[in-house]
């Protein structure tokens, strides 16, 4: 009888493997440079494409991991997709722990086990230790996360408010620089202009 319990639990994890492995493919096939592989430059991207927030650290750390001793230009060693879904496996565990251990800090200050903090406590807290968050960062998150008449958030809404709040974070820095590299020809152009008249 055990087993037939743990059934429904195990074709759960099976179906989320082979979802994964579907996503990872398609994710793949995106930064695919040919003989079926991508670039360690385009790691990081991959993995954000595929919902994870790496920072660019980590992403420096995995792809050093990667990386081809006889290859002399970083960023330029091929990476096959079993290499590609095993990165993505271990950073979705990654996400996991860091998920529990933040529901863990805020299961350890709720008391009453009401599954619920008191927002301006937070607030203080996250905008005042550690890497901060600004004050429109913070609102931004409470207004998202939902405080209650009594001035409480939940926080299990709350971490995943957070966590995609880092993943944007974490995608920002490359979309900005893409952008601004795109703006440079543009005002090169415009200086040019200015010099011929």
């Amino acid at each position: 009888m055990t087993e037939a319990a743990e059934a429904p639990e195990d074709f759960a994890l099976v179906e989320e493997s082979l979802d994964l492995l579907k996503k990872c493919r398609s994710v793949f096939q995106l930064f695919n440079r040919g003989s079926d592989s991508m670039l360690t430059r385009d790691l990081g991207s991959a993995l954000r494409a595929l919902g994870q927030i790496p920072s660019d650290q980590e992403v420096e750390m995995i792809a050093s991991k990667l990386e081809q001793d006889e290859i002399y230009d970083k960023g330029y060693t091929k990476i096959s997709f079993d290499d590609f879904h095993r990165v993505v496996q271990e950073n979705c565990e990654r996400k996991d722990d860091i998920r529990e251990m933040v529901l863990d800090s805020f299961k350890a200050m709720d008391l009453k086990a009401s599954g619920l903090v008191d927002a301006a406590q937070l607030s203080s807290l996250l905008t005042g230790s550690g890497e901060a968050l600004t004050q429109a960062e913070m609102k931004e998150l409470l207004q998202e996360a939902g405080v209650n008449k009594d001035g409480k958030i939940d926080y299990s809404r709350f971490v995943e408010q957070l966590l995609q709040f880092e993943m944007a974070q974490t995608a920002a820095p490359a979309a900005k620089k893409e952008t601004v590299d795109e703006a440079k020809p543009k005002e090169n152009k415009k200086a040019k202009g200015k010099k011929k008249k």
